[in-house]
């Protein structure tokens, strides 16, 4: 192809390629293919770059990879002819093209791990690309229960890059991941180090504040950890996982009527029964060590009666326990049972709602002469005059700016 053809062409494909960032149109898309094919392969640095784009958006990603690694081979070893600019734009369209093909394949350990350091040493770690691949297996790990298999990402020479990274955005997200993927290993030294590290850069945060305080319980550091919970989370959080956490630091203290509080406060804000298996098992032993052998059963044949109808495991112990006993119990029946215990240990009280908010959810009830606001685990039918069950948790009032206390009605 004559030389001025060509450059008509190449420009024809730069505005092309502009038209359809704006558009997205397929049209566009088949517009650039036509121009494509005019110019063989391997033969100009911006048309492939162009050509691996149309490839990817097009969704021909193996004829991309194709492309790519032949053009790429020519390309390397000429690579004086061209400037800097233009062969890393060439690579970062190779490493979009692999992030997407990884991303559009059943996870497989070999080819994740590959194709993540291809991309690492193809693109020299380009923090974009580098960042996307990560958090896109990693999110996609944890969410299949897999987060064990992507040890990978989490060299030596990757952290220091992760930490090097200048986008903060990107820097924090992937921060978030590192120290998730250490507590789920239970490498509390690494998990404190960068939680550090995190409250530094960053400043506080509830979730990385949660994961710090449940790491130093588990290096020892009781009090400190439950200050924080008390002091710091719980002020600002309410979610049954909170009081789940601060039940399970007093036990490990060896103080079974607090660790007792804190467990019957998360089961009753519970939303769902499958996410308290460790839980009912956990409350079952407390009662079962009380002497309470019929509270005790019904929540050993209750976990066994979720787990199998989410067709997870029930363990042997459990199994033993519950030998010869096949009742079914309803999570309603469930919470009845813990609101009552709630009530007989003074922990829940009742009030009287005197306004609603229109999300439903919260508002103001008194109770015994006091007033207090309240919000709910879920939109509940309230009106004016209901009466309702509660219990009083520590709080923050960000407009008066001082600690006060919220009622979580149940």
């Amino acid at each position: 192809m004559e030389e001025k053809q060509q450059n008509q062409n190449i420009q024809k494909l730069i505005t092309l390629r502009k038209e359809f960032t704006k558009t997205k149109s397929k049209q566009t898309l088949e517009k650039m293919l036509e121009v494509l094919n005019s110019i063989p392969q391997c033969e100009n640095i911006v048309a492939e770059s162009i050509r691996l784009f149309v490839y990817r958006k097009s969704g021909k990603l193996k004829q991309g990879l194709e492309c790519a690694k032949n053009c790429f081979d020519k390309f390397e070893q000429s690579v004086d002819e061209y400037t800097e600019n233009v062969f890393n734009r060439f690579k970062n369209e190779y490493g979009w093209l692999i992030y997407t093909y990884l991303k559009n394949s059943k996870f497989n350990y070999q080819l994740f791990k590959k194709g993540f350091w291809k991309i690492f040493n193809l693109t020299d770690g380009e923090e974009l690309i580098v960042s996307s691949t990560f958090l896109m297996i990693f999110h996609r790990l944890k969410k299949e229960n897999k987060i064990t298999q992507c040890g990978f990402l989490f060299s030596d020479k990757l952290l220091e890059h992760y930490l090097s990274m200048e986008n903060s955005e990107i820097k924090e997200k992937i921060l978030k991941s590192v120290i998730f993927y250490f507590k789920n290993k239970k490498e509390w030294e690494k998990v404190k180090k960068f939680c550090l590290y995190y409250k530094k850069e960053f400043g506080d945060d509830l979730f990385v504040e949660r994961d710090y305080a449940i790491c130093l319980a588990n290096q020892g550091e009781i009090a400190q950890s439950l200050q924080i919970f008390e002091d710091k989370i719980l002020r600002h959080k309410k979610d049954w996982y909170i009081f789940s956490d601060i039940a399970s630091i007093y036990i490990q203290k060896g103080d079974l009527e607090k660790g007792e509080e804190y467990l019957l406060k998360a089961l009753i804000l519970m939303p769902k029964p499958q996410l308290g298996v460790q839980l009912y098992e956990k409350y079952g032993k407390i009662l079962e060590n009380k002497g309470l052998k019929d509270e005790s059963l019904k929540h050993y044949l209750f976990l066994k009666q979720i787990r199998e109808e989410n067709n997870w495991q029930v363990s042997d112990e459990i199994l033993n326990k519950v030998k010869g006993k096949s009742d079914r119990i309803s999570f309603n029946e469930m919470k009845e049972m813990w609101l009552k215990t709630l009530k007989e240990k003074g922990i829940a009280k009742q009030g009287e709602v005197y306004k609603i908010f229109p999300n439903g959810k919260t508002g103001f009830l008194n109770t015994n002469g006091k007033s207090y606001f309240f919000q709910t685990v879920k939109k509940l039918k309230l009106q004016q005059g209901s009466t309702v069950s509660f219990f009083l948790s520590p709080s923050y009032d960000k407009k008066k700016n001082r600690e006060t206390e919220i009622a979580l009605v149940l």
